[in-house]
Formats: structure tokens, C-alpha cells, sequence
């Protein structure tokens, strides 16, 4: 199943992708934003949120 994932390395911790998640699936740590994936729905917001190309989108293990 493919999910959005952060790149900590692109990350500038603005918080706009936590701002934007109505499944309220990120979190902001002290090294940038962690998505949670049982949480994430793959909506997208957080991608089209991110102005700095943090989030990508990528093959992830699991079932949900």
C-alpha cells in the first residue's frame, strides 16, 4: 500500500502538513514531522501542504 512519508532531511518543522491533517496523523517531533501511519488515510493534504518537498510518497509494509 503506498503512504506519504517524510524525508526528515527536507523537514523544516513549519507545521503546515499538521495544520492540514484532518486525520490528525502527524506529529511534530524534535526532529521534524513523523507521520503516524495507522492514522494516515493517504488524502494527500500533507504533500500538497509541504512547500518544502518533505513529503513523498512511498511503498509501506502492512495492511492498512
Amino acid at each position: 500500500m503506498k503512504k506519504y512519508v517524510f524525508e526528515i532531511a527536507g523537514c523544516t518543522a513549519c507545521g503546515d502538513c499538521v495544520e492540514e491533517c484532518r486525520f490528525k496523523a502527524i506529529e511534530m517531533t524534535d526532529k521534524g514531522a513523523v507521520i503516524d501511519q495507522a492514522k494516515c488515510r493517504s488524502c494527500g493534504m500533507c504533500y500538497e501542504a509541504c512547500a518544502h518537498s518533505a513529503v513523498h510518497r512511498k511503498e509501506t509494509q502492512g495492511s492498512s
